[in-house]
C-alpha cells in the first residue's frame, strides 16, 4: 500500500512508524516526506496475510491507547482533571 498526506510531517509519522513496525504482518514500512516545507508525505505498508489497512488502524488505535495513558498520567501528576 501507498498512499500520499498532505499537510503532515514528522511530528505524527514518525512515531506511527514504530508502531507499524510492531504490528504482526508487518514486512515493510516507510514514509518519506520530498520537503519540509511542502509538508507531504508518503507513506508504503507492505503486509504477509494482512490487509494493510488493518494493520494501519491497528496501529493508530494503539497509538491513541498510549496518547490517552500519557494524558491521564500527566493529569495526574500535575493535579489536573
Amino acid at each position: 500500500m501507498e498512499a500520499v498526506i498532505e499537510g503532515e510531517d514528522h511530528t505524527l509519522f514518525a512515531p506511527l512508524l514504530n508502531y507499524l513496525l510492531k504490528q504482526k504482518g508487518v514486512e515493510y514500512a516507510m514514509y518519506d516526506m520530498d520537503h519540509p516545507l511542502t509538508r507531504r508525505i508518503t507513506l508504503k505498508i507492505r503486509t504477509i496475510n494482512r490487509p494493510p489497512m488493518d494493520v494501519l488502524n491497528e496501529a493508530v488505535a494503539s497509538m491513541l491507547i498510549d496518547i490517552d495513558s500519557l494524558k491521564e498520567q500527566l493529569m495526574n501528576e500535575l493535579g489536573g482533571s
